[in-house]
């Protein structure tokens, strides 16, 4: 494996001290001095991993002389004011969104996003992306979908379970399936813990309807747990998740129960990896150990291994060295990407092979499905 560069060991100190900046802890020593260089790739590294709100509130803590130069400094600042302003926008959307919805008599969650955002420190420094909005009634999707269809844009897109629509710059995908595919065992048992969770009463923002913490402590990791073994995340997904365990461990407006979690966890199959993750988030990336269920430090190597893919593959994948080398023409470039693919793969077989294997079958599939498309 290869080592953490200077660089990296420099945004994983900041990093920690941004995310956690609210915990009463013992706090750590001065970022070390750093030229322009190292600075420089750190603010790529803040970039792959979708992390620039955090890195900017960390650089605002520090004396001004252990700073980067004014340059690197204010082009994070810069890009945070626009990271605030998408964020107001999307809230603005969302305190419409659902009350129409709810007019409508559409039931509908807010998944991931937003929602989660609740739970930072600063809660518009976390770099957005779409609005997700889950509809489990086929019956109540389908009018959603109707009625979106006569006032916004879609993507021509006609999958059944998932729609997107857009309002200016802002995409909505509505949901009427949440995909597990990661082991037999979660494609099994998750849809009838779903039903399960859907009987719960609901969390709310306002207007805004949020699922229950007990789905959300779960659904968050499978995602992020789904887009690891089959594509790449960014360190914005896993802190997603250690900030939403921290604010409902400690209490929060929906306290988690812990024995409940890690009986969900045991029935959906999913412990090895989430323990493996949890050493991550405490040894890695400053979690509190008394926050985190099943942390167990002999995991530590493995989440090191785990660390490293996040850091060489960036966030969905898209920054993985290899890609420069991706061939122009479609056939070739897809038969490059699959090879990649293939790579990161073989590599995350050693850590998780049961899930690594389900999902090598996936991988085929939509790839061989993108090139029917001809999708890029």
């Amino acid at each position: 494996m290869k080592r953490f560069t200077k660089a990296e060991q420099l945004f994983l100190h900041l990093f920690r001290r941004a995310l956690w900046a609210d915990v009463p802890t013992t706090p750590e020593a001065e970022a070390p001095m750093a030229d322009e260089a190292t600075w420089l790739r750190v603010v790529d590294v803040a970039v792959e991993q979708t992390c620039q709100g955090l890195l900017a509130d960390a650089l605002s803590q520090m004396p001004a002389d252990r700073r980067p130069s004014k340059p690197i400094y204010f082009s994070m600042v810069n890009m945070t004011a626009e990271a605030e302003d998408r964020n107001r926008n999307m809230n603005r959307c969302l305190h419409g969104l659902f009350p129409m919805l709810e007019r409508q008599g559409i039931p509908a969650w807010l998944l991931k996003g937003q929602g989660l955002a609740r739970c930072y420190p600063q809660p518009l420094h976390r770099m957005s992306g779409d609005i997700d909005v889950f509809i489990p009634k086929a019956e109540a999707f389908d009018r959603a979908v109707e009625l979106f269809a006569k006032h916004l844009p879609g993507d021509g897109l006609e999958e059944g379970h998932e729609r997107t629509f857009h309002v200016d710059d802002i995409a909505i995908e509505l949901h009427s399936l949440i995909v597990t595919d990661l082991n037999g065992r979660l494609r099994r048992n998750f849809p009838a813990w779903c039903q399960q969770q859907l009987a719960k009463p609901p969390v709310m923002w306002d207007d805004v309807v949020l699922p229950p913490a007990s789905f959300n402590a779960i659904f968050v990791f499978v995602h992020l747990a789904r887009h690891y073994v089959g594509g790449g995340i960014g360190l914005r997904q896993v802190a997603d998740w250690m900030r939403f365990l921290y604010v409902h461990r400690t209490g929060g407006d929906s306290p988690l129960d812990v024995a409940e979690l890690e009986r969900d966890i045991e029935h959906l199959g999913i412990k090895r990896l989430w323990q493996v993750f949890a050493t991550l988030a405490v040894d890695y990336l400053g979690c509190p150990a008394e926050v985190m269920p099943l942390y167990d430090p002999r995991h530590h190597r493995d989440a090191a291994m785990v660390l490293r893919c996040i850091f060489d593959e960036g966030n969905f994948g898209h920054h993985d060295e290899a890609m420069r080398h991706r061939p122009d023409g479609f056939l070739s470039g897809k038969a490059f990407s699959f090879l990649v693919q293939v790579r990161r793969m073989v590599h995350k077989f050693q850590l998780f092979p049961r899930e690594t294997l389900f999902c090598f079958p996936i991988l085929i599939r939509d790839g061989m499905g993108r090139i029917v498309g001809r999708k890029a």
